[in-house]
């Protein structure tokens, strides 16, 4: 966040009631209600809550569960909507299959926007390509690329122009 704000020349601005962290994993599938309250009680009303990463926040759940799987996206579900926001999930593909997500299919059945975010050069990690996979109710395949760009002790993304990437067509 700081990386962001001194990018964006926002440092001035006190975000303390825009932005909160749990700095630990919640157990999304059996806390979900408790994380509900605690949103409840604080001064903020969320408009995007993200879980990062699925893994951390699905407790000693099996990913590959039907079940388990089907208890966390209700989770989910619920949070969206008792909150009225958007919710980002991180995940990750699996390991050695790059074209589908880790875990139970039921998880990516429920998805309603899927968004790939991979590394365009495998040596430096620089620049980042993030195309959308799924979109439920719009099209799929637009592409977006970004280069990091380091900032103080961490680091944040600028976008860059298709028309500058090789083998990408303008756009």
């Amino acid at each position: 966040v700081s990386a962001w704000r001194r990018e964006h020349g926002d440092e001035d601005v006190d975000i303390s009631e825009h932005f909160s962290v749990i700095g630990r994993p919640v157990n999304i599938g059996e806390e979900y209600q408790v994380l509900s309250r605690a949103i409840d009680s604080s001064s903020h009303k969320p408009d995007v809550i993200v879980i990062d990463t699925l893994s951390r926040c699905f407790g000693p759940n099996d990913e590959n569960s039907t079940a388990d799987m089907t208890k966390f996206v209700h989770a989910l579900d619920w949070l969206r909507v008792e909150h009225d926001c958007t919710l980002l999930l991180v995940h990750h593909s699996a390991r050695n299959e790059r074209l589908t997500l880790r875990g139970n299919s039921a998880f990516e059945g429920a998805l309603d926007t899927i968004i790939k975010v991979e590394s365009m050069d495998r040596q430096t990690h620089k620049r980042l390509k993030a195309t959308v996979v799924k979109q439920k109710d719009g099209e799929d395949g637009q592409r977006y690329f970004y280069e990091i760009v380091p900032n103080g002790d961490s680091a944040t993304l600028r976008k860059i122009q298709s028309s500058v990437i090789k083998d990408e067509t303008k756009g």
